[in-house]
């Protein structure tokens, strides 16, 4: 670190310390497992219907274990068939 840079830096440090003294969070959900899934560009929307098993395989973990599902995707259809493959309730 340059001499000429270290007040600047320190005085970034301390105020993101006093700012995260005060910060209080409540911890709404834990990540435990991940992953991708990638087909041909015509199968793209069934994607994550191959990555959940996988994820959930990682955390060990199964479906039922799951409270609520996200599938974060541009189109709403990846979401409805997804939840058909998989048979998740659309209510969770």
């Amino acid at each position: 670190m340059l001499a000429d840079r270290a007040p600047k830096v320190s005085s970034e440090l301390q105020l993101l310390l006093e700012s995260t003294a005060v910060l209080v969070v409540q911890v709404l959900a834990h990540i435990r497992g991940y992953a991708d899934a990638a087909q041909e560009p015509q199968d793209f929307a069934t994607s994550p219907a191959l990555a959940v098993p996988i994820a959930l395989a990682r955390a060990r973990m199964q479906q039922q274990d799951v409270d609520y599902w996200e599938i974060n995707q541009a189109f709403s259809v990846v979401d409805l068939v997804n939840q058909q493959l998989l048979g998740l309730n659309p209510d969770r």
